[in-house]
């Protein structure tokens, strides 16, 4: 089993004359980044999950944890199999990152669309690591994670999608994205980044880039480059 997710990407240039355009987005809860209020390291903004693992918001950095259940589901009822057939039957999993490099310490500055349920932890018997009334959020903003450059976080039809908005007299080219952990790295002929781990693939779609004057989108070049 492979697991691929697909990553929107995207810049937003602010200026002096342009116009707020509010832009909708789909959203399945069920894809929601969930918040962390102790019951997880304090390193941990946000936790939210991916068809085949988990995707951990931390501080300076994106966590993908791939986990491939396969062999347990196609063990699960199969009444042939020998005790030591099962001692052997091991579940895959591996992890990848992505930083955010030389960025300033992430902070907090708005969680939108908040979930009507919500989950308690209760785990252990440290109660100063348990944790109520947790909800989850469709879309999440970092503030100046680089000097006047603010990180947003979407969750959009159960794909992940984030932004980089950046204001003005703000060069981008301060930005850069570090992986580690993959097998392979490679831009593919549409300009989408491909970042390949053992159990699964992480899609980084062509950057969107863009600037909205007087109320209009207008669109500006950008592309990956791989340095290293």
């Amino acid at each position: 089993m492979r697991v691929k997710i697909i990553f929107i990407f995207s810049f937003l240039f602010s200026s002096f004359y342009s116009f707020g355009q509010e832009i909708k987005y789909q959203h399945d809860i069920s894809y929601a980044f969930i918040e962390n209020k102790g019951q997880w390291d304090t390193e941990v903004l946000f936790k939210s999950k991916f068809d085949g693992g988990n995707l951990w918001i931390q501080n300076k950095k994106f966590v993908f944890h791939f986990q491939d259940f396969s062999r347990t589901y196609a063990a699960h009822g199969n009444t042939n199999l020998k005790k030591e057939d099962l001692e052997k039957l091991k579940n895959r999993q591996t992890v990848m990152h992505l930083n955010f490099k030389n960025s300033n310490d992430f902070r907090i500055a708005e969680k939108l669309n908040p979930s009507s349920n919500y989950y308690n932890y209760f785990i252990g018997n440290d109660k100063s690591k348990w944790a109520s009334n947790v909800r989850g959020f469709n879309e999440a903003k970092i503030k100046n994670i680089y000097n006047g450059i603010d990180l947003k976080l979407i969750e959009y039809n159960s794909n992940l999608k984030y932004e980089f908005h950046i204001s003005p007299n703000t060069s981008p080219n301060v930005i850069q994205l570090e992986f580690v952990g993959q097998e392979k790295i490679y831009i593919d002929k549409n300009g989408n980044l491909h970042i390949q781990t053992e159990i699964g693939e992480v899609i980084e779609e062509k950057p969107y880039t863009y600037q909205i004057i007087n109320g209009k989108i207008k669109e500006v070049r950008c592309t990956f480059k791989i340095n290293g």
